[in-house]
């Protein structure tokens, strides 16, 4: 037989169980089936036994896995008890790509519904991190312990319990601001004294919000 480099060789895209390759060890260069060579493989990766234990893990439910990133419908757990739909509907509903991802951490940034006293507030939510901004001047004069509702957060943002904070207006010594952020998702600031048009305020608040 002529000599032929290796690059000259037909290419076999299906090996079978049969098949040979040749390997290089520390003694000689020998030859391996491909089924031996599969199986070798297989150990390293501590698949042989898991092909026939039925676990999560099992082959039969990676290859669902492996190609659409979703549990099968018969993956089973550690148990060997096959995952329910509501378990299996949680799992595939978090998303499997870089996009989806940063969907889900940054999941809104918006303003509320503000009253004519105050400048607009912006709430950033990333996760379950939500946080509230309002800095700038008041729009109007703002009588004393006149509770002004900015808006009211969606379900998904609002906190697990009632957050009450005073903030310290700018140029003030005497005037405080309160803002309570309620369990209902209502956002109300309250001035304890009379303060006038143009001074400023500047809220920052970030809380976890409550699971669902």
């Amino acid at each position: 037989m002529a000599t032929k480099k290796l690059l000259e060789l037909a290419e076999s895209t299906s090996p079978g169980d049969s098949d040979i390759l040749m390997i290089e060890d520390t003694v000689a260069t020998k030859r391996i089936t491909f089924l031996n060579l599969f199986n070798k493989v297989k150990a390293k990766l501590a698949l042989a036994t898991v092909a026939t234990s039925g676990k999560a893990s099992d082959l039969s439910g990676l290859a669902t896995v492996a190609t659409s990133g979703k549990l099968a419908d018969t993956t089973k757990d550690a148990n060997n008890r096959t995952i329910t739909d509501a378990e299996r509907a949680k799992w595939n509903g978090y998303g499997t790509d870089i996009t989806s991802l940063n969907s889900n951490l940054n999941a809104a940034n918006f303003n509320l519904v503000n009253s004519t006293y105050y400048p607009v507030t912006n709430v950033i939510v990333s996760g379950r991190s939500v946080q509230i901004h309002c800095a700038g001047l008041l729009l109007k004069d703002v009588p004393a312990n006149a509770e002004l509702t900015i808006g009211t957060l969606s379900e998904a943002y609002r906190p697990p319990f009632g957050i009450l904070k005073y903030v310290l207006c700018s140029n003030s010594t005497n005037r405080l601001l309160r803002l309570l952020i309620d369990t209902d998702g209502k956002v109300t600031y309250t001035l304890t004294a009379d303060t006038a048009k143009g001074v400023g305020v500047n809220i920052n608040e970030t809380f976890v919000a409550k699971t669902k």
